[in-house]
Protein backbone atom coordinates (compact mmCIF):
# COMPACT_ATOMS: atom_id res chain seq x y z
CA UNK A 1 0.00 0.00 0.00
CA UNK A 2 1.35 3.17 -0.80
CA UNK A 3 1.88 5.81 1.70
CA UNK A 4 -0.98 8.51 0.39
CA UNK A 5 -3.39 4.84 0.97
CA UNK A 6 -2.27 4.39 4.53
CA UNK A 7 -3.07 8.08 5.42
CA UNK A 8 -6.54 7.97 3.62
CA UNK A 9 -7.37 4.08 5.22
CA UNK A 10 -6.06 6.17 8.58
CA UNK A 11 -7.71 9.02 8.19
CA UNK A 12 -11.10 7.37 7.62
CA UNK A 13 -10.30 4.93 10.54
CA UNK A 14 -10.19 7.97 12.88
CA UNK A 15 -13.21 10.00 10.92
CA UNK A 16 -11.12 12.98 10.41
CA UNK A 17 -12.03 14.82 7.30
CA UNK A 18 -9.26 16.25 4.54
CA UNK A 19 -10.07 20.08 5.79
CA UNK A 20 -9.17 18.77 9.33
CA UNK A 21 -6.27 16.89 8.71
CA UNK A 22 -5.46 19.53 6.62
CA UNK A 23 -5.67 22.36 9.56
CA UNK A 24 -3.44 19.86 11.99
CA UNK A 25 -0.93 19.95 9.76
CA UNK A 26 -1.60 23.48 9.18
CA UNK A 27 -1.68 22.81 5.35
CA UNK A 28 -3.99 22.85 2.63
CA UNK A 29 -6.52 20.20 1.99
CA UNK A 30 -5.58 20.10 -1.59
CA UNK A 31 -2.48 19.10 -0.44
CA UNK A 32 -3.91 15.86 2.07
CA UNK A 33 -6.16 15.10 -1.55
CA UNK A 34 -3.34 15.17 -3.69
CA UNK A 35 -1.24 12.60 -0.86
CA UNK A 36 -4.38 10.06 -0.91
CA UNK A 37 -4.29 10.22 -5.13
CA UNK A 38 -1.17 9.35 -4.98
CA UNK A 39 -0.43 12.23 -6.88
CA UNK A 40 2.23 13.84 -4.68
CA UNK A 41 3.82 12.65 -1.10
CA UNK A 42 3.89 14.36 1.88
CA UNK A 43 6.40 16.03 2.90
CA UNK A 44 9.50 14.30 5.09
CA UNK A 45 8.95 16.99 8.30
CA UNK A 46 5.45 16.10 8.64
CA UNK A 47 5.76 12.21 8.55
CA UNK A 48 6.61 12.72 13.15
CA UNK A 49 3.12 14.63 13.31
CA UNK A 50 1.60 12.30 11.04
CA UNK A 51 2.54 9.58 13.06
CA UNK A 52 1.06 11.09 16.40
CA UNK A 53 -2.11 12.01 15.02
CA UNK A 54 -3.03 8.47 13.69
CA UNK A 55 -1.14 6.80 16.35
CA UNK A 56 0.87 4.73 14.83
CA UNK A 57 4.98 4.57 14.26
CA UNK A 58 6.74 5.87 11.23
CA UNK A 59 7.10 2.71 9.56
CA UNK A 60 3.73 1.72 9.75
CA UNK A 61 2.72 4.79 7.64
CA UNK A 62 4.68 3.44 4.87
CA UNK A 63 3.09 -0.42 5.40
CA UNK A 64 6.20 -2.55 5.03
CA UNK A 65 5.76 -5.75 3.70
CA UNK A 66 6.05 -9.16 6.42
CA UNK A 67 10.06 -9.68 4.50
CA UNK A 68 10.84 -5.32 5.30
CA UNK A 69 9.79 -6.00 8.54
CA UNK A 70 12.10 -8.59 9.26
CA UNK A 71 14.84 -7.15 7.47
CA UNK A 72 14.48 -4.19 9.76
CA UNK A 73 14.03 -6.41 13.22
CA UNK A 74 17.36 -8.18 12.05
CA UNK A 75 19.20 -5.06 11.23
CA UNK A 76 18.15 -3.45 14.76
CA UNK A 77 19.13 -6.76 16.04
CA UNK A 78 22.87 -6.63 14.84
CA UNK A 79 23.21 -2.56 14.99
CA UNK A 80 21.89 -1.50 18.05
CA UNK A 81 23.55 -2.16 21.74
CA UNK A 82 20.58 -2.22 24.15
CA UNK A 83 16.75 -2.77 22.53
CA UNK A 84 14.44 -0.18 24.28
CA UNK A 85 11.55 -2.01 26.24
CA UNK A 86 9.38 -0.98 23.39
CA UNK A 87 11.29 -2.03 20.66
CA UNK A 88 12.07 -5.80 21.99
CA UNK A 89 7.65 -5.76 22.41
CA UNK A 90 7.29 -4.77 19.16
CA UNK A 91 9.61 -7.25 17.78
CA UNK A 92 8.61 -9.74 19.38
CA UNK A 93 4.53 -9.21 19.27
CA UNK A 94 5.46 -9.06 15.37
CA UNK A 95 7.50 -12.40 15.12
CA UNK A 96 5.39 -14.17 17.02
CA UNK A 97 2.35 -12.97 15.00
CA UNK A 98 4.42 -14.75 11.93
CA UNK A 99 4.84 -17.95 13.11
CA UNK A 100 1.23 -19.27 11.87
CA UNK A 101 2.80 -18.52 8.58
CA UNK A 102 4.69 -21.13 6.39
CA UNK A 103 6.98 -19.23 4.65
CA UNK A 104 7.84 -17.27 7.61
CA UNK A 105 7.98 -19.28 10.18
CA UNK A 106 11.48 -20.59 9.90
CA UNK A 107 13.50 -17.18 9.88
CA UNK A 108 10.64 -15.78 12.73
CA UNK A 109 11.79 -18.65 15.06
CA UNK A 110 15.43 -17.77 14.14
CA UNK A 111 14.81 -14.20 15.11
CA UNK A 112 13.06 -15.01 18.06
CA UNK A 113 15.57 -16.60 19.43
CA UNK A 114 18.04 -14.19 18.36
CA UNK A 115 15.64 -11.44 19.79
CA UNK A 116 15.67 -13.16 23.50
CA UNK A 117 19.45 -13.85 23.28
CA UNK A 118 20.31 -9.94 22.83
CA UNK A 119 17.66 -9.05 25.49
CA UNK A 120 19.10 -11.33 27.96
CA UNK A 121 22.51 -10.47 27.41
CA UNK A 122 22.02 -7.10 27.72
CA UNK A 123 19.77 -7.54 31.30
CA UNK A 124 23.23 -9.80 31.84
CA UNK A 125 25.64 -7.02 31.52
CA UNK A 126 23.01 -4.67 33.59
CA UNK A 127 22.97 -7.53 36.38
CA UNK A 128 27.17 -7.89 35.93
CA UNK A 129 26.96 -3.91 37.04
CA UNK A 130 25.11 -4.35 39.91
CA UNK A 131 26.85 -7.31 41.01
CA UNK A 132 29.94 -5.52 41.29
CA UNK A 133 28.65 -2.25 42.92
CA UNK A 134 27.47 -4.97 45.63
CA UNK A 135 30.62 -6.37 45.79
CA UNK A 136 32.61 -3.32 46.48
CA UNK A 137 30.14 -2.71 49.52
CA UNK A 138 30.06 -6.85 50.80
CA UNK A 139 33.18 -7.75 49.29
CA UNK A 140 33.17 -11.10 51.04
CA UNK A 141 29.11 -11.60 50.45
CA UNK A 142 29.11 -15.18 48.13
CA UNK A 143 25.68 -14.47 46.88
CA UNK A 144 27.04 -11.99 45.08
CA UNK A 145 30.47 -13.58 43.11
CA UNK A 146 27.52 -16.01 42.57
CA UNK A 147 25.70 -13.53 40.77
CA UNK A 148 28.26 -12.00 39.41
CA UNK A 149 29.15 -15.82 38.35
CA UNK A 150 26.01 -16.03 36.83
CA UNK A 151 25.90 -12.69 35.05
CA UNK A 152 29.37 -13.59 33.39
CA UNK A 153 29.17 -17.16 32.41
CA UNK A 154 31.58 -17.70 35.02
CA UNK A 155 32.81 -20.51 36.24
CA UNK A 156 30.92 -22.79 38.52
CA UNK A 157 32.57 -25.92 40.13
CA UNK A 158 30.09 -27.85 40.82
CA UNK A 159 29.82 -30.88 38.65
CA UNK A 160 25.74 -31.34 38.71
CA UNK A 161 25.18 -27.41 37.97
CA UNK A 162 28.07 -27.36 35.00
CA UNK A 163 27.75 -30.29 33.49
CA UNK A 164 25.91 -30.54 30.05
CA UNK A 165 24.20 -33.79 29.84
CA UNK A 166 20.73 -32.02 28.19
CA UNK A 167 22.73 -30.69 25.14
CA UNK A 168 24.56 -33.46 24.63
CA UNK A 169 21.21 -35.70 24.65
CA UNK A 170 19.72 -32.83 22.17
CA UNK A 171 22.94 -33.14 19.96
CA UNK A 172 22.69 -37.08 19.97
CA UNK A 173 19.24 -37.05 18.60
CA UNK A 174 20.12 -34.11 15.93
CA UNK A 175 22.75 -36.15 14.51
CA UNK A 176 20.57 -39.05 14.44
CA UNK A 177 18.20 -37.28 12.55
CA UNK A 178 20.52 -34.95 10.44
CA UNK A 179 23.81 -37.83 10.13
CA UNK A 180 25.46 -36.10 6.91
CA UNK A 181 25.55 -32.53 8.47
CA UNK A 182 28.97 -32.69 9.59
CA UNK A 183 28.83 -29.46 11.53
CA UNK A 184 26.25 -30.91 13.90
CA UNK A 185 28.95 -33.34 15.10
CA UNK A 186 31.23 -30.31 16.44
CA UNK A 187 28.62 -28.95 18.25
CA UNK A 188 28.03 -32.53 20.30
CA UNK A 189 32.04 -33.13 20.40
CA UNK A 190 32.60 -29.23 22.15
CA UNK A 191 30.05 -30.41 24.38
CA UNK A 192 31.44 -34.57 25.17
CA UNK A 193 35.14 -32.57 25.92
CA UNK A 194 34.22 -29.89 28.30
CA UNK A 195 32.42 -32.58 30.12
CA UNK A 196 35.52 -35.02 29.68
CA UNK A 197 33.15 -37.96 27.86
CA UNK A 198 36.47 -38.57 25.93
CA UNK A 199 35.24 -42.10 24.83
CA UNK A 200 32.15 -40.99 23.38
CA UNK A 201 33.80 -38.15 21.70
CA UNK A 202 36.39 -40.51 19.98
CA UNK A 203 33.04 -42.54 18.64
CA UNK A 204 31.54 -39.36 17.35
CA UNK A 205 34.64 -37.88 15.53
CA UNK A 206 34.89 -41.03 13.55
CA UNK A 207 31.48 -41.11 13.07
CA UNK A 208 31.72 -37.27 11.80
CA UNK A 209 34.92 -38.11 9.76
CA UNK A 210 32.78 -39.92 7.53
CA UNK A 211 31.29 -36.46 5.79
CA UNK A 212 33.76 -34.76 7.22
CA UNK A 213 38.06 -35.20 6.03
CA UNK A 214 39.01 -31.44 6.71
CA UNK A 215 41.53 -30.21 9.22
CA UNK A 216 38.77 -30.78 12.05
CA UNK A 217 38.89 -34.02 12.17
CA UNK A 218 42.80 -33.94 13.33
CA UNK A 219 42.13 -30.94 15.23
CA UNK A 220 39.65 -32.65 17.28
CA UNK A 221 42.18 -35.47 17.59
CA UNK A 222 43.99 -33.30 19.39
CA UNK A 223 41.36 -31.22 21.35
CA UNK A 224 40.38 -35.20 23.01
CA UNK A 225 44.36 -35.84 23.42
CA UNK A 226 44.54 -32.64 25.62
CA UNK A 227 41.04 -33.26 27.67
CA UNK A 228 42.96 -36.51 28.06
CA UNK A 229 46.22 -34.53 29.57
CA UNK A 230 48.02 -36.13 26.62
CA UNK A 231 49.51 -33.16 26.10
CA UNK A 232 52.73 -34.80 23.61
CA UNK A 233 50.08 -36.49 21.73
CA UNK A 234 48.01 -33.43 21.04
CA UNK A 235 50.88 -32.06 19.51
CA UNK A 236 51.95 -34.51 17.58
CA UNK A 237 47.64 -34.08 16.03
CA UNK A 238 48.35 -30.36 15.62
CA UNK A 239 51.42 -31.07 14.03
CA UNK A 240 49.75 -32.76 11.86
CA UNK A 241 47.35 -30.73 11.11
CA UNK A 242 49.79 -27.95 9.78
CA UNK A 243 51.18 -30.37 7.35
CA UNK A 244 48.38 -31.47 5.78
CA UNK A 245 46.78 -27.93 5.84
CA UNK A 246 49.12 -25.10 6.17
CA UNK A 247 47.35 -23.19 3.48
CA UNK A 248 43.89 -23.32 5.09
CA UNK A 249 43.53 -20.30 7.40
CA UNK A 250 41.46 -21.93 9.88
CA UNK A 251 43.78 -24.44 10.76
CA UNK A 252 46.54 -21.36 12.07
CA UNK A 253 43.35 -19.82 13.75
CA UNK A 254 42.53 -22.90 14.94
CA UNK A 255 46.16 -23.93 15.92
CA UNK A 256 46.24 -20.17 17.44
CA UNK A 257 43.04 -21.01 19.97
CA UNK A 258 44.58 -23.97 21.24
CA UNK A 259 47.85 -22.40 21.94
CA UNK A 260 45.91 -19.97 23.84
CA UNK A 261 43.88 -22.04 26.03
CA UNK A 262 47.98 -23.31 26.98
CA UNK A 263 48.72 -19.93 27.63
CA UNK A 264 51.15 -19.90 25.19
CA UNK A 265 50.43 -16.43 24.37
CA UNK A 266 53.50 -15.24 21.68
CA UNK A 267 53.14 -18.24 19.56
CA UNK A 268 48.98 -17.86 19.47
CA UNK A 269 49.66 -14.59 18.22
CA UNK A 270 51.95 -15.14 15.39
CA UNK A 271 49.32 -18.23 14.56
CA UNK A 272 46.00 -15.24 14.83
CA UNK A 273 48.00 -12.92 12.33
CA UNK A 274 48.92 -15.95 10.19
CA UNK A 275 45.33 -17.06 9.43
CA UNK A 276 44.30 -13.26 8.86
CA UNK A 277 46.78 -13.23 6.21
CA UNK A 278 45.70 -15.85 4.87
CA UNK A 279 42.21 -15.27 5.02
CA UNK A 280 40.22 -14.83 1.67
CA UNK A 281 38.20 -11.83 1.51
CA UNK A 282 35.58 -10.47 3.22
CA UNK A 283 37.98 -11.31 6.42
CA UNK A 284 36.63 -11.50 10.08
CA UNK A 285 37.45 -10.15 12.94
CA UNK A 286 38.04 -13.04 15.42
CA UNK A 287 41.89 -13.63 14.92
CA UNK A 288 42.81 -9.87 15.47
CA UNK A 289 40.39 -9.85 18.87
CA UNK A 290 41.93 -12.91 19.55
CA UNK A 291 45.40 -10.98 19.78
CA UNK A 292 43.48 -7.94 21.59
CA UNK A 293 42.35 -10.65 24.38
CA UNK A 294 46.12 -11.74 24.42
CA UNK A 295 47.31 -7.99 24.71
CA UNK A 296 44.85 -7.45 27.53
CA UNK A 297 45.94 -10.44 29.50
CA UNK A 298 49.21 -9.17 29.44
CA UNK A 299 48.73 -5.62 30.45
CA UNK A 300 50.11 -4.64 27.21
CA UNK A 301 47.03 -1.86 26.63
CA UNK A 302 48.93 -0.14 23.88
CA UNK A 303 49.37 -3.19 21.74
CA UNK A 304 45.85 -4.43 22.74
CA UNK A 305 43.71 -1.04 21.64
CA UNK A 306 46.11 -0.85 18.58
CA UNK A 307 44.60 -4.77 17.73
CA UNK A 308 41.11 -2.82 18.63
CA UNK A 309 41.70 -0.43 15.95
CA UNK A 310 42.50 -2.94 13.76
CA UNK A 311 39.15 -4.98 14.60
CA UNK A 312 37.24 -1.80 13.11
CA UNK A 313 39.32 -1.01 10.30
CA UNK A 314 38.46 -4.29 8.90
CA UNK A 315 34.53 -3.90 9.34
CA UNK A 316 35.20 -0.64 7.37
CA UNK A 317 37.15 -1.98 4.36
CA UNK A 318 36.22 -5.59 4.73
CA UNK A 319 32.53 -5.36 5.35
CA UNK A 320 31.44 -1.24 4.83
CA UNK A 321 30.73 -1.09 8.67
CA UNK A 322 31.69 2.44 10.27
CA UNK A 323 28.72 2.75 12.54
CA UNK A 324 26.58 0.74 14.54
CA UNK A 325 26.65 -1.80 17.10
CA UNK A 326 29.28 -4.03 15.37
CA UNK A 327 32.15 -1.14 15.45
CA UNK A 328 30.80 0.52 18.93
CA UNK A 329 31.61 -3.38 20.70
CA UNK A 330 35.30 -2.00 20.03
CA UNK A 331 35.13 1.25 20.62
CA UNK A 332 33.97 0.61 23.76
CA UNK A 333 36.87 -1.46 24.75
CA UNK A 334 39.40 0.82 23.33
CA UNK A 335 37.79 3.49 25.83
CA UNK A 336 37.97 1.14 28.54
CA UNK A 337 41.63 0.58 28.43
CA UNK A 338 42.25 4.11 27.90
CA UNK A 339 41.03 5.00 30.89
CA UNK A 340 43.21 1.94 32.72
CA UNK A 341 45.86 3.57 31.11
Amino acid sequence: MQIGLKIKALRLKQGITQEKLAEKLNISSQAISKWENNNATPDISLLPELSVIFGVTIDELFSLTDTNHLDRIEQSLENEYMLTKESFEKYNEFLLNKLNDESLRSRALSLLSELHNKQARNYYEISKDFAMQALKLEPTSKNNHNLLSEATNGIICDWNIDNHHTMIEYYMNFIKENPTYARGYLWLLDLLIADGRCEEAKTVLEEMHKYDDSFRYVLYKALIAKQECNLELAFKYIDEMMNKYSNDWLSWASKADFLARLCKYDEAINCYIKACELQPSPKYTDSYEGVAHIYEIKKDYNNAIKYYEKVIELLKTEWNLVDGEPADEYRRCIERLKRIL
